[in-house]
Formats: C-alpha cells, sequence, structure tokens
C-alpha cells in the first residue's frame, strides 16, 4: 500500500488552487464511502512488471497521419449567415481568462514534445497493464464496448474505442475519466456503487483542475478528452430545462481547452474527435439553456474540420454546424429580423433536399399502432444528423418572425406553430423509441 501511495504522489500534480475551487469545479473531500474501495479503485497507480514498454504510445504520437482538410470540397456548403469567424475567451473567471491570454502570447501550436514535458509529471513512464482490480477490468470493458460508441456516433475511425483505451493506461487522468463514467452509466441502469464512479471523478479533477491554468496542458489532447467525458457524466445529471450554469462545470473547462486551440485547422485524430464531441456536448447545453453556442466554438473554422469521406460522418458533422449556426441566430445578438431569417430558413430546406440517399429513411412503418411515427435510418451518424435537422426545424418554427405578437392572429398563429412543433417532436420521439427497441434486441 505505501509503494502504491508513493507512486501516487509521483504521478498527480499539485493540488487544486482555491481560485478553481471557487470556480465551482466540484473540487471537495468525499465523504467517508459505504463500503471500502481496493487500492486500485481509490486511484493510485503502478507500473507492473507484465508492462511492455515498447507498446507505449507516448503523448506527443499523433492517433492517425491524415492532415487537415483546408476545405471541405464535397458539392455540400454551409450557408447560414451567422457563422463566427473568430474564437474570442469569453469564460467567466478572469484567472482563468487571463491564463489563455498569456498563453496566447506564445507561438501556438506548442510543439507537443514539448507539451508532454510539461506536463509529463501526469503520465506514466510505462503502461498499467494488464489491469489487476476486477472491478476495474468491468468499468474499463464496459467503456469500451457499450459508453464508447455514444462518443464516436458521428466518427468512422472510432478513435474513443480505439484510441482511448490505449492512451489511458498511461495517462491516470483519463484512465479516471473513463473508469467514472462507466461507473456512472452503471450506477443508473444496474444498481451500481455510485460512490465508486465519485472517487474516479474525484481523482480527475485533482489533475484536471491545475492543468486549466498551464497553457502547455490546455494543448494537450488527452486531457481535453478526459474533460469531454466527464462533461457526460454531467449531461447525466441535468434536468430538461437548466438554467444553472453551476451544471457546466465541465463545460467550461472545455471551452478553455477549445480556446487554446489557435489553429483548428491543425486537429486530426483523438483532438478532431474529442473537438467535434464538446461541439455536440456546447448544442445540447445551449438548447437546455435557451441560449447561443459559445463564441469559442469558430463554425467557420470547424466547418473545414470535416473530412470529405463517404461514411455518412460528413453531411452529419456538417447538419451539426447547421444546428449550432440556428442556435446562434434564434438566442444571440445577431441580427433577428424576418430577412435574416428567411434566408436561414432557405438555406436549411436546400441543405436537407440535396441530402444523401443514405439519409433518407431506409423504412417507415406506417401501419405501427404507437402515437409517434416509425423510421428506420442506417446507422448512428444517419440518426445522429436527422435528429439534428429535426432540432433545426423546432428552432425555426419556435422563433419564426413573421409570428403576431398581438391582435387577433395571434392565437391562431401560436396554434400553428405548436401543431408544427408537435409533429416534429413526435418524430424524434419516434427515431428514439426505434432506437432504444434495437437497443434492447441486442441491435
Amino acid at each position: 500500500m505505501q509503494e502504491s501511495l508513493s507512486t501516487t504522489t509521483k504521478t498527480r500534480p499539485l493540488n487544486p488552487c482555491m481560485v478553481c475551487k471557487q470556480r465551482h469545479l466540484k473540487y471537495q473531500e468525499r465523504p467517508s464511502k459505504k463500503r471500502a474501495l481496493s487500492p486500485s479503485s481509490s486511484g493510485n497507480w503502478k507500473n507492473t512488471s507484465r508492462s511492455d514498454p515498447s507498446g507505449a504510445i507516448s503523448p506527443s504520437q499523433k492517433s492517425d497521419t491524415i492532415g487537415p482538410f483546408a476545405s471541405f470540397s464535397g458539392p455540400h456548403t454551409i450557408e447560414s449567415p451567422i457563422l463566427s469567424s473568430d474564437i474570442v475567451l469569453g469564460v467567466g473567471s478572469p484567472q482563468v481568462a487571463a491564463a489563455l491570454a498569456s498563453s496566447r502570447g506564445t507561438d501556438l501550436p506548442i510543439p507537443v514534445d514539448n507539451v508532454a514535458e510539461a506536463i509529463s509529471g501526469i503520465y506514466l513512464d510505462t503502461p498499467r497493464w494488464p489491469l489487476e482490480d476486477p472491478q476495474e477490468a468491468m468499468l474499463f470493458y464496459n467503456f469500451i464496448h457499450v459508453l464508447a460508441p455514444l462518443f464516436d456516433l458521428c466518427d468512422s475511425e472510432r478513435h474513443f474505442a480505439t484510441i482511448v483505451p490505449r492512451r489511458a493506461v498511461i495517462c491516470p487522468p483519463l484512465m479516471n475519466a473513463v473508469l467514472a463514467a462507466s461507473a456512472k452509466r452503471l450506477s443508473r441502469i444496474d444498481g451500481f456503487d455510485g460512490l465508486v464512479g465519485d472517487r474516479y471523478h474525484q481523482n480527475c479533477l485533482d489533475a484536471l483542475i491545475p492543468a486549466l491554468s498551464s497553457s502547455a496542458a490546455v494543448m494537450d489532447e488527452n486531457l481535453l478528452t478526459a474533460i469531454v467525458i466527464l462533461r457526460y457524466m454531467e449531461e447525466l445529471d441535468v434536468p430538461l430545462t437548466s438554467a444553472d450554469t453551476a451544471s457546466e462545470s465541465h463545460l467550461v473547462g472545455t471551452r478553455v481547452f477549445v480556446a487554446a486551440q489557435e489553429k483548428v485547422l491543425d486537429f486530426t485524430g483523438l483532438r478532431r474527435a474529442a473537438f467535434w464531441v464538446a461541439l455536440r456536448q456546447e448544442i445540447h447545453m445551449a438548447f437546455m439553456q435557451a441560449r447561443p453556442v459559445h463564441p469559442n466554438f469558430a463554425l467557420e473554422d470547424i466547418s473545414r474540420l470535416v473530412q470529405n469521406d463517404d461514411t455518412c460522418c460528413t453531411f452529419a458533422n456538417l447538419t451539426i454546424l447547421q444546428c449550432a449556426a440556428c442556435l446562434r441566430y434564434c438566442y444571440g445578438s445577431e441580427d433577428q429580423s424576418f430577412s435574416a431569417w428567411e434566408r436561414l430558413q432557405e438555406a436549411q430546406e436546400r441543405w436537407w433536399a440535396d441530402r444523401p440517399w443514405h439519409f433518407h429513411p431506409m423504412y417507415i412503418n406506417t401501419d405501427s399502432p404507437g402515437i409517434f411515427p416509425q423510421a428506420l435510418y442506417l446507422n448512428d451518424a444517419v440518426v445522429t444528423g436527422v435528429l439534428h435537422y429535426l432540432l433545426i426545424q423546432v428552432l425555426l418554427a419556435a422563433h419564426n418572425p413573421r409570428t403576431p405578437k398581438l391582435g387577433p392572429g395571434q392565437a391562431k398563429a401560436a396554434k400553428s406553430i405548436n401543431e408544427e412543433i408537435r409533429r416534429t417532436v413526435k418524430m424524434v420521439c419516434g427515431v428514439a423509441e426505434i432506437c432504444l427497441l434495437g437497443y434492447n434486441d441486442g441491435g
């Protein structure tokens, strides 16, 4: 036990500062557990003699060799009139903003080897493999086979299923995030002890919170991925309608990492995959809180990240960008005139009319006895794109500037809009219902 504690001391960074505690990033001492956790489940990392150093993945090693796409050369283009062209800080904490401002004074991106050297304290010299604790092995396996597909919905290379596990065994914060998310999900659906996930969650925060003030650490794609995974845990606890910004602690952390990435077009591999997930998470929270997508997500730059392929992910990711643009129109301070709304509406209609054939339903069950229309789609990427387009339809209908505010036509117009939104929501529920049936049937 003493050896494990010693190893932990070597691999963990300094304790979080008071500023980070005051930012409500959930740093607190955990109460005593109802049952004892094994040494490995408490976050004590150690190397094993059975590890193979030759198989280690260096923090500087990229997950692929494909260069960035300078532009999307496919037949579809983004026509939204309200895309932002700059990455703006916009983070509430003056301390975090100052840290980011100082990082912008350097020649970013920092060479990856320098990043690895600057944050070497949070990496292990050799992979922590094999896992010796059966509970950790179960949680790790559950993440790879159950949770990772949720992150890889629009990623044909499946980085969260293939790259994240290999990185996690040498990056304790990432491993703690993986185990925490897996334990959180199991505590929701299978009665698993929720305190286990809390412990891994806290161990991860102990390393991540100090990293928010490091200009080197915010360039690390493994830490960005860890924050994205922790954000998934928060999404499980956010109510359907919430204006509570305190529930966005890890989303703020994501924005800090995103703001530091000045050259978005340099994103490849895991960094690009984590970035797309972070954008989907931002859209989810923006819709819940009726606010625009944060300006740190520069939509025009992000559109150039889309890989031109035929795996359905290209069109799905571009549709997600369309949804982010609509959120900025509906809840932002940009031009919300009727002409702007009409241009956006026409652009979305053209976009969807020209969608690839595989984004049409594979089968529509017109004889369904239920109240929701049932439509089958080709794969997860198509479903994700379809759902974001339906969200666009809801947003544009609810923010139609032609709707009278007063007078005899107001009630009639409001009724028409409500019926339109109700039809769209039923379509969303139908897609969710049939996907759930397929999941329960092992599909």
